[in-house]
């Protein structure tokens, strides 16, 4: 920006501009490209800082979902009157993954 910022302050205060060159427009961009760059960082600072906070409380807020889903399959186990209906309602979101078991670990002698 430091070669544009130059070329405003020469072309305002010289004679070498072209006829076709608004030198009122081009001191306009000059000006608002200041005002938006040094907006930049600061806004830049808060959408990262609200992509963090969209992350951890997504997380958190799935972690829960998760322990509140195992519960309620447990009970369905263990043949808790109304589990069932809930459990198979939570169920469809994993539709079609199929179990989870274990992975387990490579033979190692």
């Amino acid at each position: 920006m430091d070669f544009v910022s130059k070329t405003l302050n020469d072309a305002t205060t010289n004679s070498f501009k072209p006829p076709f060159v608004d030198i009122d427009y081009f001191s306009r961009n000059v000006a608002a490209f200041g005002a938006l760059r040094s907006l930049q960082q600061p806004v830049s600072q808060l959408a990262d800082m609200l992509d963090d906070s969209l992350a951890l409380t997504g997380s958190d807020a799935m972690n829960a979902a998760l322990a509140y889903y195992q519960s309620v399959k447990t009970a369905n186990k263990l043949n808790v009157q109304g589990a069932a209906t809930i459990a198979d309602d939570l169920s469809e979101r994993f539709a079609g993954q199929g179990s989870r078991t274990p992975a387990k670990a490579p033979y190692a002698p």
